[in-house]
């Protein structure tokens, strides 16, 4: 079973991307996982679910961050004032708890939504958590034969969560993965090590018969 997998779908814009990439047909099975459950209840977001679920024959939206292991964690959302209104903004949060992670995600708003950068705050709610070797195995005990290709946005917890994934039994399961790394939201004194840790990645993957990429 070819299977599809969204680590960070927001609103399915990796999907719609992945889906002309990967040439997904009807017959694929497709699986997002999104955090922000502010997101997941969208008009848009759930406008979109109902039409893929009409597409295709397996189908899920799960509202639950993918991790190392099965433990809820805060998750920091983007939020900023309008008329005296607190607003979520959708285009990042992270379950990164550092001031660094705050700042970046901070730059990344200002710049993006041209506003003042002290209208901008951080709202943290806890967030249910998978453990990304659970998620291989259900699969496999679903479907057995998957072919599984991997789409992770995941704002600076690929590290833990690509850790995690290294030890899993099942990694010939994985043809393709696509990785968008966050080195931005960590100390510069600890980015080379970043780097170095995401070349050792790569290289491990490789060698297990994983094709990795990055995203952008």
């Amino acid at each position: 079973m070819n299977t599809y997998l969204d680590f960070g779908s927001n609103k399915f814009q990796g999907l719609m991307e992945f889906e002309k990439k990967l040439n997904i047909s009807s017959e694929w099975a497709v699986y997002c996982y999104e955090a922000n459950p502010f997101i997941c209840n969208l008009h848009e977001t759930q406008t979109r679910l109902n039409i893929f679920k009409e597409k295709y024959n397996f189908f899920e939206l799960i509202n639950a961050a993918v991790s190392s292991d099965e433990k809820p964690k805060l998750l920091s959302l983007p939020t900023y004032q309008e008329n005296s209104e607190e607003k979520v903004d959708f285009q990042s949060s992270t379950l990164l708890d550092t001031e660094l992670a705050f700042d970046q995600t901070k730059k990344f708003w200002t710049s993006n939504q041209g506003a003042q950068s002290e209208l901008f705050s951080l709202k943290k709610v806890k967030v249910n958590c998978v453990d990304i070797n659970l998620v291989l195995k259900n699969l496999y005990d679903k479907f057995h034969d998957c072919n599984i290709f991997i789409k992770m946005d995941i704002e600076g917890a690929e590290y833990a969560v690509l850790e995690r994934l290294m030890k899993s039994s099942l990694l010939n399961l994985i043809n393709e993965i696509h990785i968008e790394w966050h080195p931005r939201f960590f100390p510069a004194k600890e980015r080379a090590d970043k780097k170095s840790f995401e070349n050792q990645i790569k290289k491990f993957l490789s060698s297990s018969g994983v094709k990795v990429f990055s995203h952008h």
